[in-house]
């Protein structure tokens, strides 16, 4: 089910107003399981963007953080996990590499999976891996 902007800002507000600086902690994690089009990362990456600014001033660098360390995101097909993907990544080719090889990228129908299936698809996606 596609979520509007305006309540997706509205989420993320939430999540900061029960969370104060959640967006300036770079060790803190998020995660969309049931993505669709991508607007509730990129609106989570915008806002870490802004709120990591001062402890990583480069933006690529912080983008890139954000986008290898931070964010996770599952989508239930391959048409809608290429859409969360390109929309996530600006259409930026290099981003999207980052993304690929962070492994926090993944396809996956959980409601059709067992608990057991679900903790492992999720354990993997946390597991660390070399930043690429």
């Amino acid at each position: 089910v596609f979520t509007p902007k305006p309540v997706v800002q509205l989420m993320v507000d939430i999540v900061e107003d029960e969370n104060p600086g959640i967006f300036s902690d770079p060790t803190k994690t998020f995660a969309d399981l049931f993505s669709t089009a991508g607007l509730f990362l990129m609106e989570l990456v915008r806002r870490l963007d802004t709120g990591l600014a001062s402890q990583i001033p480069e933006q690529r660098q912080r983008l890139k953080h954000i986008l290898t360390k931070q964010i996770f995101e599952m989508s239930h097909n391959e048409i809608l996990h290429a859409i969360t993907i390109e929309a996530v990544a600006g259409g930026v080719p290099e981003r999207k590499q980052w993304m690929k090889e962070s492994g926090h990228f993944e396809v996956g129908n959980l409601a059709k999976m067992t608990p057991e299936q679900r903790q492992q698809m999720v354990d993997d996606m946390l597991t660390e891996r070399p930043t690429p």
